[in-house]
């Protein structure tokens, strides 16, 4: 797991908390509710239900957004380049052999960034 070279925490902590204190700074959430994946990221189970997490928790965001400026959520996932907001499936929507380790690390990478 990447870690900030300044701080030493996971970057995707770092960015969790980034984007609840946006919301909560813009009115979007008024008492933020935390939710925390605890399992390891080395377990192909795990792996698959992080990338859920992070793909509902990206969709969450992004409808947020859209209510709060008024835009189509079609839109801001085109623009955010976050297609698989308005897919199904976070899962189905990447397509890759979940089996495959250098897939399901670009799959969160991409994710988190």
């Amino acid at each position: 797991m990447q870690r900030h070279p300044d701080v030493g925490v996971p970057r995707v902590q770092l960015f969790l908390g980034h984007i609840v204190r946006l919301c909560t700074d813009e009115g979007l959430a008024n008492e933020p509710d935390w939710v925390l994946d605890s399992t390891p990221m080395w377990c192909f189970g795990a792996v698959l239900d992080t990338v859920r997490l992070l793909g509902d928790g990206t969709g969450m965001l992004v409808r947020a957004w859209s209510r709060a400026t008024g835009r189509p959520v079609a839109t801001l996932a085109k623009e955010l380049d976050v297609g698989w907001v308005t897919a199904p499936s976070t899962k189905g929507w990447f397509g890759i052999e979940w089996r495959d380790g250098t897939a399901r690390d670009d799959v969160v990478t991409r994710l988190v960034g």
